[in-house]
């Protein structure tokens, strides 16, 4: 029977049907084509940055979920009709979701004893009650990680939320601390920003990624800086880049005359538009447009409190008020902010406030008008004010040998001056002629012109008894017959901060040995 042809055929194919139906399906996947290298358009390679490293994430992950069991049983021991409903864990703290009606006031759930309280049961020092959120119905709050999660300036760099954003002046400061994506904020729109903290707070590190960050994605053409570093050491290493306009100020002296250079580069801008009928640099062609200038002051509560400090403050007003529309964007760090140094003339035209653990909670109002920073954790646990509300997150991390690679990287060949420098000696010729008349003292290798030094000389008598701006004006115009110093009031304020670098018998004899020659004599003498 076996032997029937037709059997045979029936048999072999139930057979090859069932082997088709039991054979197990290939695992293998066509063939991929290979990954593309990932996109490095910047301005310097990041493989000068190091590499993210792998963190104790899944810890924490697992941490937060007795974070919420903790917390509901504290609710549930005490009463309180409320309900701890997710935790998200961020790089710097875990931020627990309370859910509860509107029979409890949110005042009782954010009071200083439930915090105090849900701080022993978990063993946390810092927690923070966030504020009403737009959007958010529930109660959020912030505890604290004991050890935070390492962020790196390349990966921020690498992310498709800084690539796809758009801005004149982009920054990612860091990685928010709520949901653990990149904070990325366009500087010129701030278009001011003020880097406050503690030391260890992270400030200083946090402005050097700022800076890098901001090296990485914009040329010479694009970008100009100005830095001003009274510690002579924070902001040294980038003293030889392209896009420097002078090499880094370290003198206060130079501060006030550097910052007058700005305003008048603020003034011809303003100029220009008007010629162009613009009322912004964003708004000219890519050819005729001229590229932004980021003035970055350290220790700028130092300056202020100087000698010089009455008139930088009043340069400082006067760009941050007006600075905006020309392209120039001011950066002030600082120690520890005051009232006396951040005052709401100029904090009303700084929008990007960014501040690290501060000792009290009235410093904290200084900057963000609210408390909070003075439970952050320090080491990049920053907070800052950014479109009217405040986020937490953690600040990049870069080295100095990072820094130093990048600035290698970039700087000009050896040899070569910036156009800093001759962009400030040419303000300082359209101010003069810097072959003039040198004045001998502490400013002795100054050059400077014989209007200069009659302006100066006078400015420097007449103050020896004048302490009022009307009074002096007027002991000016009855001095030299009616010649004002300058229409400039930026420019008077900045001639009466050089006077004060000289004696008053140095400048009688250098305004002595100048009358009769530029000034002839209006009557009186320098005596009077």
């Amino acid at each position: 029977m076996l032997n029937d042809p037709l059997i045979l055929a029936s048999l072999g194919l139930v057979l090859l049907s069932l082997a088709l139906f039991y054979w197990p399906e290939s695992t293998d996947e066509p063939a991929q084509p290979p990954a593309e290298p990932e996109k490095d358009d910047g301005l310097f390679p990041l493989a000068l940055l190091s590499a993210p490293k792998a963190s104790g994430e899944h810890q924490a992950a697992a941490e937060a979920g007795r974070i919420l069991e903790t917390i509901n049983d504290l609710f549930a021991q005490q009463n309180i009709n409320a309900a701890a409903v997710s935790v998200q864990t961020g790089p710097t703290a875990w931020t627990v979701e309370i859910d509860h009606p509107f029979t409890t006031s949110r005042k009782s759930l954010t009071s200083e004893k439930i915090l105090n309280d849900i701080g022993a049961a978990l063993s946390k020092s810092h927690i923070r009650a966030l504020a009403t959120r737009e959007g958010v119905k529930t109660l959020g709050i912030e505890i604290t990680r004991a050890t935070p999660a390492a962020v790196c300036l390349r990966a921020l760099l690498q992310s498709p939320e800084y690539r796809g954003a758009q801005g004149d002046l982009l920054v990612p400061l860091g990685v928010r601390a709520d949901n653990g994506l990149p904070l990325v904020e366009d500087l010129a729109a701030g278009p001011h920003a003020v880097i406050t903290g503690t030391t260890g707070s992270g400030k200083s590190i946090a402005l050097n990624a700022l800076i890098c960050a901001l090296l990485y994605r914009y040329g010479a053409d694009a970008l100009q800086l100005v830095m001003i570093d009274p510690k002579c050491t924070e902001l040294a290493p980038y003293g030889d880049l392209p896009q420097m306009l002078q090499p880094v100020v370290t003198d206060m002296s130079e501060a006030a005359p550097t910052l007058a250079a700005l305003c008048d580069e603020m003034d011809t801008r303003y100029k220009f538009l008007e010629s162009k009928r613009k009322r912004d640099i964003s708004e000219l062609s890519a050819k005729t447009r001229p590229p932004r200038i980021v003035c970055i002051i350290e220790e700028y509560a130092d300056l202020h409190g100087s000698q010089h400090g009455e008139t930088v403050s009043a340069l400082v007003q006067r760009l941050a008020q007006k600075a905006r529309a020309a392209g120039i964007h001011l950066v002030l760090v600082t120690q520890r902010p005051t009232v006396r140094c951040l005052p709401s003339e100029i904090k009303t035209n700084i929008n990007l406030r960014i501040t690290g653990r501060l000792p009290t909670n009235g410093d904290s109002r200084t900057v963000l008008d609210q408390s909070g920073a003075e439970k952050l954790a320090g080491k990049g646990d920053m907070l800052a004010y950014v479109g009217g509300e405040i986020v937490r997150y953690k600040s990049p991390y870069i080295s100095t040998g990072e820094i130093t690679n990048i600035v290698a990287h970039l700087a000009l060949p050896a040899g070569r001056k910036t156009t800093a420098t001759d962009w400030f000696r040419m303000w300082q010729a359209d101010n003069g002629d810097i072959e003039g008349r040198i004045i001998k003292g502490p400013y002795e290798g100054r050059a400077l012109n014989d209007l200069q030094s009659h302006q100066i000389a006078i400015l420097a008598i007449l103050t020896q008894n004048c302490h009022d701006s009307q009074q002096l004006l007027g002991a000016w115009i009855a001095q030299t017959g009616g010649e004002m110093p300058t229409t400039d009031p930026a420019r008077y304020r900045a001639l009466m901060g050089l006077a004060s670098h000289y004696t008053k018998s140095e400048l009688k004899k250098a305004w002595m040995s100048l009358r009769g020659k530029t000034h002839p004599d209006r009557g009186g003498s320098a005596e009077e």
